[in-house]
């Protein structure tokens, strides 16, 4: 099993919608996401195992929630690791990353 976490590119949007059609994940969310990433609102981390998409986690940097706004805490928005890949470290793997993200 080869993972790479890395960050989200726009190509990543119909994957990312092929990969979650079965979850409430409509591709406008994943073009949305995109947006937002590209505006940098959002910072966005994509889990591939063996080249295929195992998940993702957004981070956003300016959290809307006042707690974590008032403390300047990021705050991890959205978190998806597809059934197939779970117990398999995808997610801990993304978490360990959004840390090193978070903390930059």
């Amino acid at each position: 099993m080869h993972l790479v976490i890395r960050t989200f590119r726009a190509d990543d949007v119909d994957p990312l919608s092929s990969a979650f059609a079965s979850w409430p994940k409509p591709h406008q969310l994943f073009k949305t996401y995109a947006r937002r990433a590209a505006e940098g609102v959002l910072d966005m981390l994509v889990a591939t195992v063996d080249s295929q998409v195992a998940g993702y986690l957004l981070i956003e940097p300016r959290s809307s929630y006042p707690p974590f706004a008032a403390a300047h805490i990021p705050e991890i928005a959205d978190f998806n690791v597809l059934h197939s890949y779970r117990r398999a470290g995808v997610g801990t793997a993304l978490m360990d990353e959004a840390d090193r993200v978070a903390c930059r």
